[in-house]
This record gives structure tokens, C-alpha cells and sequence, in this order.
């Protein structure tokens, strides 16, 4: 039996509930351990010489608790196997600063370098605390690492804001090989592979199809705003994705 840790955001519930109703069986040589840290409570934990830890009282450690059967630490130690859901691309800033870059109005519009947007990129994903626990994790075991990248944004908020999100698609492909070769160069770690969204749950390139919504199914699309969060199909086709990686790792 591996022992797999799981360590992630509000994305890692699509993962874990797909494991607990749909793909467990498929798999009994693995026991994954789910430890979620919606918002920005992920960078409450507290690292210690090969340990993780929520504080006591934070937020952290009651998200743990929640989603990790009460445990509140993660022993680096323990696991075969450290799985991150998942690296986010940051879409509304980057949304937000492709509308500064393409606008018509010359007072308003803003130009950047080509050095300045790579190192907006860059920063960001330094800045996640899933690079954060990637260092900590690293610093201390050779344990394979697989960090799942955050699914792109529903195409339902293309489809109800075309005016708004035009600026992205302008400069979408700019952007996602700025991501791509930042990834490459900030988690160039030994043992570590990143696992892309399966193309299989893409509508486009940039956006992801409708029925993997959250919401899909189970809410009027036109009052709809979260574009961001998946539902338990996607946690599955990811989660099967990741699965197969590491049985290829012969652990």
C-alpha cells in the first residue's frame, strides 16, 4: 500500500470526492490523504525540519481537520509520494492586465517589456504556496513530487462576458508560454512532474468545457459566477490523470 499526501487549494475537492465516490476501488494499492487549504490559509502552516504543520487556532488547521480525517501535520517522512491540485495561473490578474494592455484609449493603455510580463509570471508563481511546500518538501526527502496545474476558467464566462474577456484571448497564448516556461525553470526539481489539465476537459485551449462547472447540473448557468471551481467529473478524468503518472514511477 502507497501512501499518497495530497496538499492543495478549493481545487483539491474535486479530487478528493472523486477518490471517495467514484475512483477508490479502482485503485487499492493506494491511501491518499487529502489536506485542503481553501483561500489564502495555506500559507498559515508552519515548516519544521522535515514536517508540515497547521498552527493550533488557525484556520489551516481547521480546513485539515475537515479534509484530512483530523489530522493537523503532514510528516514528510510518511509518504510515498507528495501530489499538489493545484498551481494556479493567477487568471483574473492576468484577465485584468491584458484589458490595461489592450485598450484603445492611449491615456489609459499600459505597455509592458516582454522582461516585465515574464517576471510578473514568475512572481506569481513563487509566490504560491504550493512553490512554497514544493521547497520545504524538497529540502528534505527525495519523495516524487507531481504538482497538477489549476484547470483553466469555465468558457461559460467567455460565453456571458465576451467584451470582458476579449482582452485575454488577445494575449492568451503570450501568457501561457510565459507559464509554461516559468513552471519549467521555478520547479526544476529532481523527481518532480508536472501534470497539465487533461485535454480531454478543454473546450478550447484557454477555457475549459461546461459541463466540468461546479455549478453544472445543479444550478440556472445564467446566475452562475463562480467560472472557476470543477465538480466531481473533472475531480475524476484529473485525479485518473495523476493516478496513472504515478503508477509509472514504480514506487
Amino acid at each position: 500500500m502507497k501512501k499518497l499526501c495530497f496538499i492543495g487549494t478549493s481545487h483539491l475537492g474535486s479530487v478528493a470526492s472523486a477518490w471517495h465516490k467514484r475512483v477508490a476501488p479502482l485503485y487499492p494499492e493506494f491511501e491518499p490523504t487529502f489536506f485542503a487549504g481553501p483561500g489564502t490559509s495555506l500559507y498559515q502552516a508552519e515548516f519544521l525540519t522535515d514536517q508540515i504543520i497547521a498552527p493550533i487556532g488557525s484556520q489551516l488547521e481547521e480546513y485539515f481537520k475537515l479534509s484530512a480525517d483530523g489530522q493537523t501535520s503532514i510528516n514528510l517522512k510518511d509518504y510515498d509520494c507528495f501530489i499538489f491540485q493545484s498551481l494556479d495561473h493567477h487568471f483574473i490578474a492576468i484577465s485584468e492586465l491584458c484589458q490595461q494592455m489592450a485598450t484603445e484609449e492611449e491615456d489609459e493603455q499600459a505597455f509592458f517589456s516582454s522582461d516585465c510580463l515574464a517576471a510578473t509570471v514568475e512572481e506569481s508563481i513563487e509566490r504560491s504556496p504550493i512553490t512554497r511546500y514544493v521547497k520545504q518538501i524538497r529540502s528534505y526527502v527525495d519523495t516524487p513530487i507531481i504538482v497538477s496545474i489549476t484547470p483553466k476558467t469555465s468558457i461559460l464566462a467567455l460565453e456571458k462576458h465576451p467584451e470582458e474577456y476579449a482582452p485575454y484571448l488577445e494575449y492568451a497564448e503570450l501568457f501561457e508560454n510565459l507559464f509554461q516556461k516559468s513552471c519549467g525553470r521555478i520547479l526544476d526539481y529532481p523527481n518532480l512532474t508536472i501534470v497539465d489539465q487533461p485535454e480531454e476537459t478543454l473546450a478550447t485551449p484557454y477555457f475549459t468545457k461546461i459541463e466540468y462547472l461546479n455549478s453544472y447540473g445543479k444550478q440556472d448557468l445564467a446566475r452562475v459566477t463562480d467560472y472557476w471551481h470543477k465538480n466531481v467529473k473533472y475531480g475524476k478524468v484529473t485525479l485518473l490523470k495523476i493516478l496513472e503518472q504515478i503508477k509509472s514511477l514504480n514506487l
